[in-house]
């Protein structure tokens, strides 16, 4: 599915030098045109990472990193 495959880049991206721990991500409109998606795949791919402890999402504030150094394969 095309929201597992924006997970596994978003990782990548985290788990590389882009972001670190406490770091608030760039908005879901401006993700969704990085990775050509729509918001509502998008944010299916959030809830994923979101899932699995590796960002937080804070209504009206933004999503940010909670952590790193994890496998990025699935």
């Amino acid at each position: 599915m095309i929201f597992q495959k924006i997970a596994r880049l978003l990782k990548s991206e985290i788990n590389g030098n882009s972001w670190h721990v406490g770091d608030l991500l760039p908005s879901e409109a401006e993700l969704a045109v990085r990775y050509n998606v729509s918001r509502n795949t998008l944010r299916k791919a959030l809830s994923l990472l979101e899932g699995e402890g590796i960002i937080h999402r804070k209504h009206g504030s933004g999503t940010y990193i909670q952590k790193k150094e994890f496998c990025c394969t699935h």
